[in-house]
């Protein structure tokens, strides 16, 4: 693993990245347009050595680079999960190499699912706190996700005012992290609801606990792709089709984000 993460870094670093931020990593449907952001380089995961990260649909497994205000940012446009088979190293992987080449901040953009009724598909919502229910090797786990993690306030506030530069109203809530690949019965929704979680997804949480680990900063925004109670189509496709909606106003924040710089 260790030379893979050295062949992959060595290889970027030839390419032309001399220094990033931060990254941020989308999930099913979510290809970023960022408006007024240029970016510097593009790479297909399967063209980086030792970067061998099997793709799902609605992850186009392209790395771009981008040009901020306050320096260049990653952008990692699909993730690997833990229905996979990844190990925690491998879906960290990403998070690694991008720390070796100087991010010190991590935002995880995700479809999840709506526990809340209140909710609506499309929504974006803010994590605040987050459980998670996927065992890690040496990472403290009980069958109720353990005890809330806290995402980091300051950069979430960032995020959200971002979407508030650009008329994007964002909730904030907490999520929980599953395992996946099924989908949560009806008990179990009431159960989640019942811990205090508002979404639930397949993602995010071991990303999130990988980068608190090297000492990064975390936000996290999920896009809803569907809602307890009020969705009838449920399956990926469906997700990736609901996700594809909200990409044009993730797009904007985010571009507004990098382009404020320090907030």
């Amino acid at each position: 693993m260790e030379d893979n993460i050295n062949n992959a870094v060595n290889f970027l670093k030839l390419a032309g990245i001399s220094e990033i931020r931060g990254c941020i990593s989308t999930g099913s449907g979510q290809a970023l347009h960022l408006p007024n952001q240029k970016t510097i380089l593009e790479i297909k995961y399967a063209d980086i050595p030792g970067f061998e990260i099997a793709g799902i649909y609605g992850h186009t497994g392209v790395l771009q680079v981008i040009s901020g205000n306050s320096g260049d940012w990653a952008l990692w446009t699909g993730r690997p999960h833990h229905y996979q088979g990844y190990s925690f190293e491998e879906i960290g992987s990403y998070i690694e190499i991008s720390h070796r080449l100087g991010a010190k901040k991590l935002i995880c953009i995700n479809a999840a699912g709506g526990l809340d009724p209140s909710l609506e598909i499309g929504d974006l919502l803010a994590i605040e706190k987050f459980r998670c229910f996927i065992p890690i090797p040496g990472i403290e786990h009980s069958i109720d996700g353990g005890p809330f993690r806290m995402t980091s306030p300051d950069l979430t506030c960032d995020l959200v005012k971002s979407g508030k530069n650009n008329g994007i109203e964002i909730g904030v809530g907490n999520y929980a992290g599953v395992p996946g690949p099924t989908y949560e019965t009806a008990a179990e929704v009431a159960w989640l609801r019942s811990l205090g979680c508002r979404v639930v997804g397949m993602s995010t949480v071991s990303e999130l606990i990988y980068a608190q680990q090297l000492g990064m900063e975390i936000a996290s925004l999920s896009s809803i792709a569907n809602v307890h109670g009020k969705t009838t189509a449920l399956s990926h496709f469906d997700v990736v089709k609901s996700a594809e909606t909200s990409a044009a106003k993730i797009s904007l924040l985010i571009s507004d984000f990098i382009g404020a710089g320090d907030m």
